[in-house]
């Protein structure tokens, strides 16, 4: 059953991925024999830096062969020519089965939009490669926000300042007496009112254990009470939130020199992913700010105890910022850390160790403990996965191979997929 699954998937997939390919090919081959000096007539239009222009009548013919509107076939055209000429790894991950179309699509859509030439596009296009088929979707994503925003800080930039002008916040008033808001702020306002919200939501449930629980319905009751008083409760705790900030030697020196930069921010109860450094004076402003040691990843801290210390919390997490489970997108942080061979009280000394250690949801915990999938770390960042139908992953460096490719081929689980591939 498992077996016939994972076959429709690769079907789905390579359908799909076939027919931007044939797209692609009938864009390349599409000409209307018509002189360009009459009125009306075709004419090639652009689409973007470094992509050849487009007979503009093929797009109704394709709308109509889609059975779709000529906007979506022009939307779908568009993405199909700049993945071709812009994009040749994720175009090669199509073709191997390592990428979904519509992920794809979104890159390319989103380089596009973003005003990126041709080079960058590419740049871009280069450093997501080794992310097809080996990372889930939300990280390629995630990843794809800050390359673009690295590539070109300065329209980065001005991508900003023009988001920043596009502020709201609505108010819409229904007859059973709700009202329902809708809003964009800046991030550093939103920030603030979130960490404010929850304090006053901590501080209803302090006092009234029996409310109901639901976090959205406690955030709605302690925007009530901000609003009406303008003060949280007298329990309502005054510590500020959480918010780490990773940023390399190379872009904090550039920031020094002041240029733009691009860090990673993770804020509480949320990624912001990637910011420029311009940026961070205003969502860390007011806050205490702490540098944290650099970490040695090649050292092997060592407890006898169950529970590791903050130190070993924050090597595993600097070494597998997300879960490493296969094909996971839950963030390190929110995660349990687990023994990968299980703690036992009875067990020789140093069981809680980062070589013995790694992040996991919850619900991929309990699988691992309780639902029969096996997982050995032969080196400290190196898993090896089997399920309980007996397909194997191993994840390393937050990224995921299978060990049996869809179609059958062995793939040795020791060697890199994407330098054999591109071998």
């Amino acid at each position: 059953m498992a077996d016939a699954i994972l076959e429709t998937v690769v079907e789905e997939r390579r359908a799909a991925a076939r027919r931007l390919m044939l797209i692609a090919s009938l864009v390349e081959e599409y000409q209307v024999p018509q002189d360009p000096g009459i009125p009306g007539a075709t004419r090639g239009t652009p689409v973007a830096d470094g992509v050849p222009a487009v007979d503009e009548f093929l797009v109704p013919e394709l709308a109509a062969l889609l059975g779709t509107g000529i906007a979506s076939a022009w939307t779908l055209v568009r993405d199909v020519v700049c993945l071709a000429h812009r994009h040749p790894h994720a175009w090669a991950a199509l073709a191997d089965d390592r990428a979904e179309a519509w992920q794809a699509r979104q890159v390319a859509a989103a380089c596009r939009d973003a005003g990126l030439d041709e080079r960058a596009a590419l740049w871009v296009d280069h450093r997501l490669a080794p992310c097809w088929g080996a990372m889930p979707w939300a990280r390629v994503r995630r990843r794809l926000t800050g390359l673009i925003a690295a590539v070109d800080p300065q329209r980065a930039a001005a991508r900003r300042h023009e988001a920043r002008r596009r502020r709201f916040l609505v108010m819409r008033h229904d007859e059973t007496g709700m009202t329902t808001l809708l809003g964009r702020l800046p991030t550093p306002d939103a920030l603030a009112l979130t960490h404010r919200l929850d304090q006053i939501s901590s501080a209803l449930l302090d006092d009234d254990p029996t409310r109901d629980g639901d976090s959205a319905a406690l955030a709605a009751d302690a925007l009530g009470i901000l609003a009406r008083s303008g003060a949280a409760p007298a329990k309502a705790p005054t510590g500020r939130a959480t918010m780490v900030v990773h940023i390399s030697r190379t872009e904090l020196t550039s920031a020094a020199t002041g240029a733009i930069g691009v860090a990673q921010v993770e804020g509480p109860g949320t990624d912001l992913g990637a910011v420029l450094t311009d940026d961070l004076a205003a969502i860390l402003g007011g806050n205490t700010v702490r540098v944290l040691p650099v970490v040695d990843l090649a050292d092997d801290p060592v407890i006898d105890g169950y529970l590791p210390t903050r130190p070993i919390h924050r090597h595993v997490a600097l070494r597998e910022p997300v879960s490493v489970f296969p094909f996971s997108a839950h963030r390190a942080r929110r995660c349990d850390l687990d023994h990968t061979d299980p703690w036992r009280a009875s067990g020789r000394p140093g069981q809680t160790r980062p070589s013995n250690l790694g992040p996991l949801a919850r619900l991929e915990h309990r699988v691992k403990t309780f639902g029969g999938w096996r997982l050995t770390q032969p080196r400290p960042g190196r898993y090896e996965w089997t399920s309980p139908l007996g397909f194997r992953y191993v994840v390393e460096g937050g990224r995921t191979t299978r060990c049996t490719h869809p179609d059958g081929r062995s793939v040795d689980p020791g060697r890199d997929w994407f330098a054999r591939e591109a071998a």
